[in-house]
C-alpha cells in the first residue's frame, strides 16, 4: 500500500484497503464518524473491533485531515499484462 487514508472523509472500499480493517470495520468507521469526527488518528482505537495494536500498526497509513490518497502499490506499477 501506499498513501494516506483521511478517517474522517475516506469512502468504506478506500477503508477496506487497510490491513485488517474489512467492509465491516470500515462501516463501523464510518458509523462512528458520522457522530463524532476523528481529532487524531489513536481515536480509531474507539471504533469495535479496532484496538490500539491495531490502529499503531495502520499508524502509517492514517490522517485526519487532508486528502486520501491510499492505494495498492502494484496496481499503478504493475507491467501491462500481468
Amino acid at each position: 500500500l501506499k498513501g494516506v487514508v483521511n478517517l474522517n472523509e475516506a469512502p468504506v472500499k478506500q477503508l477496506a484497503l487497510l490491513p485488517g480493517i474489512g467492509a465491516k470495520k470500515a462501516a463501523r468507521i464510518v458509523t462512528y464518524r458520522a457522530k463524532r469526527k476523528f481529532k487524531r488518528t489513536v481515536e480509531l482505537a474507539r471504533v469495535r473491533g479496532i484496538g490500539l495494536r491495531t490502529v499503531r500498526k495502520l499508524k502509517v497509513y492514517l490522517c485526519v485531515q487532508g486528502p486520501s490518497t491510499l492505494h495498492r502499490a502494484n496496481e499503478a506499477s504493475a507491467p501491462p499484462g500481468e
